[in-house]
Formats: C-alpha cells, sequence, structure tokens
C-alpha cells in the first residue's frame, strides 16, 4: 500500500519550515493516541462468503502487523518530548531548496494529519451511530 504523496510547497522560505516544524510539534503533543488501522478500502468480492474471506484476510495482516509491534516492545523514547518527536516527523526527508524558494515536508507529517484525521471521523462516526441507536 503506498502513502500519501506529500506536496511541494513553492514560494516557500524559512518561515514556513519553522511553521510546519511548529505545527507538527502541536499536532504530535495533542495527539498521543495509539492506533492500528484494518485497512479495508473498496473491497468487493463476487459472494457474501469471499467477501468475509477476504476482510478476514485483511484483518489477519493487521494482526501479524500488530503482533509485530507487541514483540518487538517498541516504545516511543520516554527522554524525548512530544513536541520533540513531532518535530522529527517533518524534519525526516523534508527539502528544502533556498535559490527555488521550494519546501517539501517529509513524508511522515502527511502520514500523520491522514492518520489523524481518519481517527477522528471514525469517532465521529461512531458517536453518531449510538447517539442514532439510543433515538430509537
Amino acid at each position: 500500500m503506498k502513502g500519501p504523496a506529500v506536496r511541494t510547497i513553492t514560494n516557500a522560505g524559512r518561515e514556513v519550515q519553522l511553521y510546519l516544524h511548529t505545527v507538527a510539534s502541536a499536532v504530535a503533543c495533542a495527539s498521543q493516541n495509539k492506533v492500528v488501522r484494518l485497512e479495508i478500502g473498496d473491497t468487493h468480492e463476487p459472494s457474501p462468503s469471499a467477501q468475509k474471506a477476504r476482510v478476514a484476510a485483511l484483518l489477519d495482516e493487521a494482526m501479524e502487523s500488530l503482533d509485530a509491534v507487541i514483540r518487538s516492545k517498541k516504545l516511543p523514547p520516554t527522554d524525548i518530548p512530544a513536541a520533540t518527536l513531532g518535530k522529527r516527523i517533518v524534519e525526516r526527508g523534508e527539502k528544502y531548496d533556498a535559490v527555488n524558494r521550494t519546501y517539501t515536508p517529509g513524508p511522515g507529517f502527511e502520514a500523520l494529519l491522514v492518520a489523524l484525521v481518519t481517527d477522528e471521523v471514525a469517532t465521529a462516526q461512531m458517536q453518531a451511530a449510538h447517539v442514532e441507536a439510543e433515538a430509537r
């Protein structure tokens, strides 16, 4: 699965770079949740049993990656503030061209924002479904 494309910002000075570093730091501080995503996408199979098997296979893949993370016991460094970790998301892979005045943040920044938006949309949908179920 290919991640989102990072867009280059034209007519960007150092202030844009510093602004995105600040935004990433703020986002990292505001979002301390850890989530595992199950990407089903536009999975359409010809029969209900084939659909069920396909979703089960995708679930198995997600669970394997979750298991790998748990087994490796990789935790974010506790001695580094979340704001610094957020700034690093933008810095890793960023490209700043002072001559052409273009700036491209690291790919992790857009991936972080997409994940946060997806998580918030899912939370809002679950809350709406809960409210609707209680109204019945």
